[in-house]
């Protein structure tokens, strides 16, 4: 649902999702709202600029969210990776949801900027991680700004077989915030595993997607990035949703694994009546 539909009262309302979200149904139909950090940190940035209307779009985007009433909260990309490699070296780290505990805490925090009570703490946890996706954003963009002539590759595949040492330069980066410096066979045995790690494999493809995009001599939106990390976080997902079309083009080419459905399919499969994409 786009932020203008919300607003004036469009698509289906949180009630409905509600009764049809809900843990328990039948397997064969049932789905669970399944939201994560970085959903809540792309509601979260319409408090960046201080203007009283964005903030009123957020709490109506926060309103909706928990008017579903969501049982479990995805632990972030960087979390989830750490896990997923951890796993591999036969350690067992708590996730990918975050804890009954941890999720009472979002909650609460969510409550508060819904009400206009987030306090100073709340505000500065949100620019801090709005600097981790401006270096993720850099990161992502390095390969493709390399480039002096437009890179002909058509697909993601094309150009990550064009360019193996950037792609080994980006696997490195992701392995070394768990392992600095990692070693060639640490690499080596990460590289040979990946189809085990969902969100590391997602979250490499993701920063190639980008690289692939700029060196074909094309812009990726500011709204794009969160985008991608919907993305690497549906690799833990049965079902993604969405009716941008970027953003299908965007999930076939990074490729994390569950289908994708637009709201208008999701809505006929849980019974709401709709009538919109």
């Amino acid at each position: 649902m786009t932020r203008r539909r919300l607003r004036d009262g469009g698509d289906f309302g949180p009630a409905p999702a509600r009764r049809s979200l809900r843990p328990g149904l039948d397997q064969a139909k049932g789905h669970e709202l399944i939201i994560s950090a970085d959903n809540f940190q792309e509601w979260a940035s319409c408090w960046k600029s201080g203007r009283r209307e964005s903030e009123e779009v957020g709490a109506l985007l926060l309103r909706y969210a928990m008017g579903i009433q969501p049982h479990r909260i995805l632990t972030e990309p960087l979390q989830l990776i750490k896990r997923e490699m951890a796993a591999l070296l036969g350690q067992n780290l708590p996730g990918p949801f975050l804890p009954p505990e941890d999720v009472a805490n979002a909650e609460a925090l969510f409550r508060r900027f819904i009400e206009g009570a987030a306090t100073a703490a709340d505000r500065e946890a949100l620019l801090s991680r709005w600097s981790l996706k401006e270096e993720s954003t850099r990161r992502a963009t390095e390969l493709g700004e390399l480039r002096t002539t437009p890179d002909t590759s058509s697909t993601l595949e094309e150009f990550m077989a064009r360019h193996v040492a950037g792609c080994r330069r980006t696997m490195r980066t992701y392995i070394e915030k768990n392992f600095s410096p990692a070693s060639s066979q640490q690499l080596k045995f990460f590289a040979k595993r990946l189809h085990k790690c969902p969100a590391l494999r997602a979250s490499i493809r993701a920063d190639l997607y980008v690289n692939w995009r700029i060196a074909t001599g094309k812009r990726m939106q500011h709204d794009r990035w969160d985008d991608l990390r919907h993305c690497i976080n549906s690799a833990y997902v049965d079902l993604f949703v969405t009716r941008d079309a970027a953003l299908q083009v965007a999930f076939q080419q990074i490729d994390p694994g569950p289908p994708v459905v637009t709201v208008a399919e999701l809505a006929e499969r849980l019974g709401i009546p709709y009538t919109g994409p």
